[in-house]
């Protein structure tokens, strides 16, 4: 399994860019005392072989959701999530995993939340679109794309979600799916106030590999000075190709996507056609971009 590790210092202003890696951000810290350190828990299904399983996760005490993500635990590139949900008051989430038709192995799903208090409370903006295979949620005013989600109604056999893509200005979240549309798609955006009037108070890195069937890709990216919040990932030229993991790791300091390919029905026509699982070949140009939101301190 291929890892990646995207290193940022934070001191003052940095300009920093990677060799061989996609994306390059201007990271500005300032002086100031946080309100507190974000808590990271996390809740995992039992391990076995039903189909479908759910896993909720809260925050404590006054500690809201800015942040959720996921892994699939021996899914073997048959199980996926179709719910990564925010509550409505942002106190918890909610995963949901459904394996496909003849998965019959024991797997499980955990679920993860990354919580803490501001002075400026989170929102949460939904946006939803029928029988279509993309959406955006978009942040209102001058707040910030902090956190993301998605809800996938459909058949587990048929599609599934592809990209959870913050852009690049942090206002808002694509979601977008491979294989069938869905009957129904929704795009969560948790969106944070600026609590400075000198920037946005989260930053977003990039980093990009190549797809490879016989190796599926982990990719880690970290920020020093930063705490990993949400984690998001981007597959092109692969539709067959979905994210087993999408998740902020305990200590705060990087984000892991892992991605694989699934065997699905072929979209009718089109340029980008399933491949039914084939491997990656020669000439092909799939690949993975992982986003990472990272914030220095709230206030």
């Amino acid at each position: 399994m291929k890892r990646y590790r995207v290193g940022r210092r934070a001191v003052g202003a940095v300009v920093a860019a990677v060799a061989g890696l996609v994306g390059s951000v201007v990271v500005t810290t300032a002086p100031g005392r946080a309100v507190s350190a974000p808590v990271r828990p996390t809740a995992s299904s039992p391990y076995d072989t039903d189909e479908t399983k759910e896993v909720s996760v809260s925050c404590p005490g006054a500690y809201r959701v800015f942040a959720v993500g996921y892994r699939i635990i021996d899914g073997r590139g048959s199980v996926t999530v179709t719910r990564m949900q925010p509550d409505a008051g942002l106190t918890s989430a909610r995963i949901e995993a459904r394996a496909r038709t003849g998965h019959a192995e024991p797997w499980a799903v955990e679920a993860a939340v990354v919580c803490n208090v501001s002075a400026h409370a989170p929102v949460l903006v939904p946006a939803v679109v029928r029988g279509a295979a993309a959406v955006t949620a978009q942040c209102p005013g001058i707040t910030r794309l902090l956190g993301m989600g998605y809800r996938y109604e459909g058949a587990a056999d048929s599609g599934h979600v592809t990209n959870l893509t913050p852009d690049a200005g942090l206002t808002g979240v694509e979601v977008r799916t491979g294989g069938l549309p869905p009957q129904a798609l929704t795009a969560y955006a948790i969106c944070h106030e600026p609590p400075r009037s000198d920037g946005p108070p989260s930053v977003r890195v990039a980093a990009t590999t190549g797809l490879s069937e016989a190796d599926p890709t982990a990719v880690t990216a970290g920020l020093t000075g930063h705490s990993v919040y949400s984690v998001g990932v981007e597959v092109r030229g692969a539709p067959n190709a979905y994210p087993e993991a999408i998740f902020p790791d305990p200590d705060g300091g990087v984000g892991q996507v892992k991605v694989v390919r699934a065997r699905l029905p072929e979209p009718a026509g089109g340029v980008e056609r399933a491949r039914r699982g084939a491997p990656a070949r020669a000439g092909d140009d799939a690949s993975t971009t992982v986003y990472v939101i990272a914030a220095a301190a709230f206030h």
